[in-house]
């Protein structure tokens, strides 16, 4: 008997800000909801120094180096960390405002199908 795997393809996403600082980021969505995960505390207020007025008022969200979209006029409205057991901290920021700016029509029509618009 054969077992196949199916492979999971894992996404490299990043946040860029307008200075060009690049996050890594475990999970983004549409609410300006963005985590990270951090060697320690330190590492988290290095990321959220950065979180600057001038570096949110444009922000680019990539996929495996393919910007996905873009965001400009956001600002930083609240942040949270969780330390982890292993010593690593799981940030939280979240961002409010902005304007969002589609890279390509498989996103948009994606989106639409999961708010029930199409199908």
């Amino acid at each position: 008997m054969q077992i196949f795997r199916k492979e999971t393809r894992i996404m490299q996403l990043k946040l860029i800000l307008k200075d060009g600082t690049e996050v890594d980021i475990v999970e983004a969505g549409y609410t300006q909801h963005y985590v990270v995960t951090c060697a320690d505390e330190a590492a988290f207020k290095e990321i959220w120094e950065k979180m600057t007025e001038d570096n949110l008022s444009e922000i680019q969200i990539t996929e495996d180096g393919s910007t996905v979209h873009t965001i400009t006029g956001s600002s930083l409205s609240g942040t949270q960390t969780v330390n982890n057991p292993d010593g690593t901290v799981t940030g939280h920021f979240y961002l409010t405002g902005g304007e969002y700016v589609q890279a390509t029509d498989e996103y948009s029509e994606a989106g639409k199908i999961l708010l029930g618009e199409e199908g």
